[in-house]
């Protein structure tokens, strides 16, 4: 039996909080105070798309200042901009600029300023309600036959929809139908159908539906095909010789009439 299960989507949005810091020195011949700073370059944050920043120090300091970026702690470049090619799941969280300012005293002063870049799902309830299911487009599952089924999705959007299909958490196809040329025991299983699309000036979104290919071998078996089999290997050789290729044939006869899995 074939079942459609429908999830919901999940919508998401992406927040920027700043903070500024100032540094303080005694130094009379240059200024007592340094306000460092994260000026945001991109004009909006969106999954999936680069992000870029860079880090301000006002004034200006006489003798130069290097800037060295920290996500969540650890190192991540050096260099007055802050560069994500692009903003996923695993690079969302707290961007620290840190400002190494030389002074005429040979000590550096350093000071710190932060980026939190959050992501917060927000509640398909306060989003509106996006299905997606899996409908079969062949009557019966048979092995050894084709097995079709379209990828759906309601409301329908006025935007385009991308349709990716995995099997065994890996890509299998893209596109609304689903299409296995021959089922066989390499091919049942779960197939997720995930379909995504961008409202327009909207946020992403992504909503999954799973179909599962069982087969039941009762249900499929030809009476009328043999119940004994013999297998045996052909040697194709005629004379086998210490340091030469060596070939033979694994064969079953009678010769089954759905396919046969051979392993040496």
């Amino acid at each position: 039996m074939l079942d459609a299960y429908r999830l919901l989507a999940s919508f998401a949005f992406l927040s920027l909080i700043l903070e500024a810091f100032v540094a303080q020195q005694t130094t009379s011949r240059e200024p007592k105070s340094y306000r460092v700073s994260i000026l945001p370059l991109s004009p909006s944050i969106k999954l999936n798309s680069p992000y870029y920043a860079e880090c301000r120090v006002e004034p200006q300091p006489p003798k130069g200042v290097e800037f060295a970026w920290y996500f969540n702690g650890r190192f991540h470049s050096e260099g007055e901009r802050l560069s994500i090619p692009e903003l996923n799941e695993y690079n969302i969280g707290e961007y620290t600029c840190q400002a190494n300012i030389h002074t005429s005293s040979g000590t550096p002063l350093i000071a710190k300023t932060r980026a939190l870049i959050q992501y917060q799902p927000i509640s398909p309830e306060h989003a509106g309600q996006v299905q997606v299911s899996i409908v079969p487009l062949t009557q019966q599952m048979e092995q050894g036959r084709a097995f079709y089924a379209d990828c759906r999705i309601t409301p329908r959007p006025s935007v385009p929809v991308e349709y990716t299909w995995y099997f065994k958490d890996r890509v299998f196809s893209r596109g609304e139908r689903l299409s296995i040329p021959e089922l066989n025991e390499y091919w049942f299983g779960d197939y997720t159908c995930q379909a995504s699309f961008r409202p327009t000036g909207g946020l992403p979104v992504e909503a999954n539906a799973t179909i599962s290919l069982r087969f039941n071998p009762s249900a499929s078996v030809d009476r009328s095909a043999p119940q004994t089999y013999w297998v045996s290997i052909d040697s194709l050789t005629e004379r086998p010789a210490r340091g030469s290729p060596y070939y033979a044939d694994c064969r079953l006869q009678p010769q089954p009439p759905y396919p046969v899995r051979l392993t040496w």
